[in-house]
C-alpha cells in the first residue's frame, strides 16, 4: 500500500498522525526539496522607522511600523534580509505573516490599513530579499546551500523557511498573540504559505489565494486549461527540487496529491480561495483538495468544508465551511481587497471566538 493510499484509508486522528512525518519527508524528497536546518543563531535589529521618528503612529494612530532586519548563521557564513513590521501597540494581537513580490510597505496591492482596523500586526516581507524569484541559486539565502542533489531545496521552501524565522522573531514581541498567528500568500506565494504552514505548526490559520499547481490544486484534476507539471517544471524549475521534474506528464498517475500536504496543517484552520477567472490556477481542483484536506480534520472532532453536491446554490464571494473554510472570489488571478476581507472573516471566526 503508497502512503497516499494510507492517507486515503485513515479512519482516526491517530492513524494520521502516526503518517505526519513520513507525509512530510515525501514531499521534501519528492516535490519541494529539503528544509535546512534551523540557524545557529538568529540576530535583530530594527533597521528603521518607515516615517522616520521613533514609535511615531500612523494608520490614524493605531499602528507603529518598523524596518527589521533578520542575521541567521549558519555553519558556513550569515545571511541577512529585512522585513516591514507593522504593528498595534500596548496589547497581544492576532498577527499575519504576508509574503510579498514587492518590498513596499504599504503597498498599493496590499490593504495594510484596513487589515490594521481588522484588528492585525502585519510582518510583512519581500521574496526577493530573500532569494531572487527565478533559477539564480547563486544570491541571497540560496548561495549558501547546495542545489545538486535531486531533492535540493527550491525557492519555495527557501521562502517558506524565512517566514518560519520571522516568526522565531515574532515570539520575542509582547504585540503578538502566539495563538492567533497566521500566514497569507498569493499565486507562487500561496504555494509558500501551505507549505510553511505545513512545515510549522506555529501558523494556525494558513490563507493559499490562487496558488494552482504545487499550491491547493489536485494534480488528479489537471484539465486542459489548468497548468501542468510539464509547464511548470519547465518555465518554473526553481520552484521546486529538481526531482519533481519526473513527475511531468504524470498527473493522472500521481502516488502523491496536494491534498494530502494540505492536511498537515489541520486541524489547524486551513483556508483557500480561487478566482472565477482563473482557470490556469485550477478552481475545481482547488476546492477539492481544501474539502479533501478539511475531512482530516473531522478526525480531530473540526467540521470539514462541504461536498459541493451539499450545496444547492454556489455562491461567490461566501465562505463555505466552518473550522476550514474555502471561497470562489469574482474575478482574475490576484489577491483583491475581497480576498482580505473573507479570509480576514474566516480567521475571526475560527481563532477569535
Amino acid at each position: 500500500m503508497t502512503l497516499y493510499e494510507k492517507f486515503k484509508s485513515v479512519k482516526s486522528a491517530e492513524e494520521f498522525d502516526a503518517l505526519r512525518d513520513e507525509i512530510k519527508e515525501l514531499f521534501q524528497r519528492e516535490e519541494y526539496g529539503y528544509f535546512p536546518k534551523k540557524p545557529l543563531y538568529i540576530k535583530s535589529e530594527k533597521i528603521k522607522d518607515i516615517f522616520g521618528r521613533d514609535k511615531l503612529p500612523t494608520m490614524a494612530g493605531k499602528a507603529v511600523i518598523e524596518q527589521i532586519k533578520l542575521t541567521l548563521g549558519f555553519e558556513n557564513g550569515e545571511f541577512s534580509f529585512p522585513f516591514n513590521w507593522c504593528y498595534r501597540p500596548g496589547q497581544k494581537n492576532k498577527t499575519i505573516v504576508h509574503l510579498n513580490f514587492r518590498n513596499a510597505f504599504p503597498d498599493r496591492f496590499f490593504p495594510a490599513e484596513e487589515i490594521v482596523d481588522g484588528g492585525f500586526n502585519i510582518a510583512d516581507f519581500c521574496i526577493n530579499d530573500v532569494t531572487s524569484d527565478d533559477n539564480d541559486f547563486e544570491n541571497g539565502m540560496a548561495a549558501l546551500f547546495d542545489r545538486n542533489s535531486e531533492s535540493a531545496a527550491g525557492k519555495i521552501v527557501m521562502w517558506a523557511y524565512a517566514a518560519s524565522r520571522i516568526v522565531d522573531y515574532l515570539e520575542t514581541r509582547e504585540e503578538v498573540d502566539m495563538d492567533r498567528l497566521g500566514v497569507v500568500g498569493l499565486s507562487r506565494l500561496g504555494k509558500t504559505a501551505i507549505v510553511a504552514a505545513a512545515y510549522d505548526e506555529r501558523f494556525k490559520f494558513c490563507h493559499s489565494c490562487c496558488s494552482g499547481t504545487s499550491g491547493a490544486a489536485m494534480y488528479a484534476l489537471h484539465n486542459e486549461k489548468s497548468e501542468s507539471i510539464e509547464r511548470i517544471t519547465d518555465r518554473f524549475p526553481f520552484f521546486s527540487c529538481p526531482k519533481f521534474r519526473n513527475y511531468s506528464g504524470m498527473e493522472k498517475e500521481m502516488p502523491f496529491d496536494q491534498d494530502m500536504l494540505m492536511s498537515l496543517i489541520v486541524p489547524r484552520v486551513l483556508s483557500v480561495s480561487s478566482a472565477t477567472e482563473d482557470a490556469w490556477a485550477n478552481p475545481y481542483g482547488e476546492y477539492t483538495a481544501a474539502r479533501n484536506a478539511s475531512e482530516i480534520s473531522a478526525l480531530y472532532g473540526k467540521s470539514p468544508i462541504p461536498h459541493l453536491s451539499d450545496i444547492k446554490d454556489f455562491d461567490t464571494n461566501k465562505i463555505y465551511g466552518n473550522d476550514n473554510t474555502y471561497f470562489l472570489r469574482e474575478g482574475m488571478h490576484y489577491m483583491s481587497r475581497e480576498d482580505w476581507q473573507l479570509l480576514m472573516e474566516s480567521f475571526d471566526k475560527n481563532l477569535c471566538k
